[in-house]
């Protein structure tokens, strides 16, 4: 399934996604744009660490924790939030952003 996320970054522009891997590569491409390279780092880190906990027990977790360290750049990421809350849900499909 194909959709449409809208970024904030210097990759803001519309691009289709195809499922839950182009999702985090894009989650990437919005957090390079962040300009705190603490900040940036520590958030592409949570990114690593939330794809690798797919389909385990500390999703949830990991989903939080990237929460917490993107927290005040949520704008950047605001337009994956959905799809997130999805995989936390156990659905794996990704939903229409607008």
């Amino acid at each position: 399934m194909t959709q449409n996320i809208y970024g904030h970054g210097d990759n803001a522009v519309n691009k289709p996604i195809k499922g839950n891997d182009q999702l985090f590569v894009r989650f990437r491409e919005e957090a390079r744009s962040i300009p705190n390279e603490t900040a940036r780092e520590n958030i592409l880190s949570r990114v690593d660490e939330r794809e690798k906990a797919q389909g385990s027990n500390d999703l949830s977790a990991a989903f939080q924790r990237f929460k917490v360290s993107a927290s005040k750049y949520m704008a950047i990421f605001e337009a994956f939030i959905p799809a997130l809350t999805q995989m936390l849900s156990g659905n794996r499909q990704i939903s229409t952003f607008r």
